[in-house]
């Protein structure tokens, strides 16, 4: 059983699309299941070009994994699903879980979502916009940063107490220090609005005793 993150969390990293094919066709080989998690995907916007949905057909080995929490922000709905064209291991996945895995009020949730296509495409283009200016702040700040796709950043500080200070004036951090290969100072932020996100700017800089260029 191989599991995969496209886009990566936490780098928000993507793989090439052919090297992820050339892992699929591996797997296939080896008889492996790959599992690949394509919740944070939907924040792209190349998204159909990446995504191995069209490969199900031809992988009965390929089970692709999404959600509605992300793009639509409602994390609290636990709303999530899973898609393969293996009929007997739908069947498996079925027995082994729950009889009701997902409310009836995920459910109208999920199917409200749906029609929200504007909303979806605001979000994607307040990442894109927004993405950049956070790159740009956090390097002037001195950290290294990993660029990567997603609507969240990795950078790195050196400084393991920083996370608390920013919590303390009110911008939570996702400490990545458990994340393998990972250190403490290492953190993930997500992609907010302009006005979060010069906030977050703000609260860093003063959190280190330098003015913001």
């Amino acid at each position: 059983l191989v599991f995969l993150c496209e886009p990566n969390n936490p780098t928000g990293q993507c793989t090439k699309h052919s090297l992820l094919t050339a892992i699929l066709e591996r797997c296939r080989e080896c008889s492996a299941l790959l599992v690949l998690d394509e919740c944070f995907l939907e924040f792209l916007p190349d998204r159909k070009e990446r995504t191995l949905l069209p490969y199900l057909g031809q992988y009965p080995n390929l089970v692709i994994l999404r959600a509605f929490t992300k793009l639509y922000a409602m994390a609290g709905v636990r709303l999530g699903y899973c898609v393969c064209s293996d009929a007997k291991r739908k069947e498996q996945l079925m027995e082994s879980g729950q009889p009701w895995g997902v409310s009836l009020l995920a459910q109208e949730a999920g199917v409200a979502a749906l029609s929200e296509q504007a909303y979806a495409d605001r979000v994607r283009k307040l990442v894109e916009q927004q993405r950049p200016i956070l790159v740009k702040g956090l390097r002037q700040a001195g950290f290294t940063v990993w660029e990567g796709k997603a609507n969240y950043l990795l950078f790195r500080s050196h400084d393991a107490t920083l996370g608390k200070r920013m919590e303390e004036a009110g911008f939570p951090m996702r400490d990545c220090s458990n994340y393998h290969n990972l250190q403490p100072g290492d953190y993930r932020i997500a992609v907010r609005t302009e006005e979060e996100n010069r906030g977050f700017l703000e609260a860093l800089f003063l959190c280190q005793g330098k003015k913001q260029l």
